[in-house]
């Protein structure tokens, strides 16, 4: 399976143990301007899966041993919907960093 799919299939199947297996103890993510540490991701993660909330539509954009860029459709409780691109760096076999951007469409 490549860390794409892996990715794609953790976050839609809402499992924590999964997701906190896949995330680096070093872990970052950055988004705007704010960036949280593993912790506090996990936690905002889990309040997302509480929500139901799914990766629709995820797109490659590229990946190698270091690296996996990707698209995908999220809507906001307003009921907007966002393309988010994300950038995954990988570290011994985890997500180290990630950073996200958000385009309204």
């Amino acid at each position: 399976m490549s860390f794409f799919d892996l990715i794609v299939a953790v976050y839609n199947s809402g499992d924590m143990e999964r997701l906190e297996k896949l995330i680096h103890e070093d872990f970052l993510f950055m988004k705007d301007y704010s960036i949280q540490n593993r912790e506090e991701y996990l936690e905002d993660v889990q309040n997302l899966f509480n929500k139901g909330i799914k990766m629709h539509k995820p797109t490659l954009i590229v990946e190698n041993e270091d690296i996996v860029a990707l698209n995908h459709i999220v809507v906001d409780d307003a009921g907007n919907t966002f393309r988010v691109t994300a950038v995954n760096f990988i570290k011994d076999g985890k997500s180290w960093r990630i950073t996200t951007s958000r385009t309204k469409i």
